[in-house]
């Protein structure tokens, strides 16, 4: 990825959530923070399926890093995360694997 004024490669797997900031993305490792100059569709259609999916206009999350599920709320790392209504379904069809 085009992050922090060069080239970073990102290993997918230490990837815990990303959150749009207009035409950037920051995306949030256990270790690190980075921001990313890309829009959060080009970041999601970047990402492999099936392990991160979209829970909001603003945020993707890695599936196996989602700690607990609340009515409008995930927890990832600690961080509380918004579900957007567009997404709830997709999100429980998803958990319910």
């Amino acid at each position: 990825i085009k992050a922090d004024g060069g080239i970073v490669d990102l290993d997918v797997r230490k990837i815990l959530f990303a959150q749009s900031y207009g035409n950037y993305v920051k995306i949030f490792t256990s270790g690190k923070t980075y921001l990313a100059s890309m829009t959060t569709n080009e970041l999601e259609a970047s990402l492999p399926e099936g392990q991160f999916l979209r829970v909001h206009k603003s945020y993707i999350v890695a599936v196996d890093k989602i700690e607990e599920n609340e009515r409008d709320v995930l927890v990832v790392n600690s961080q509380k995360i918004p579900v957007g209504i567009t997404y709830r379904r997709e999100l429980e069809r998803v958990l319910a694997r």
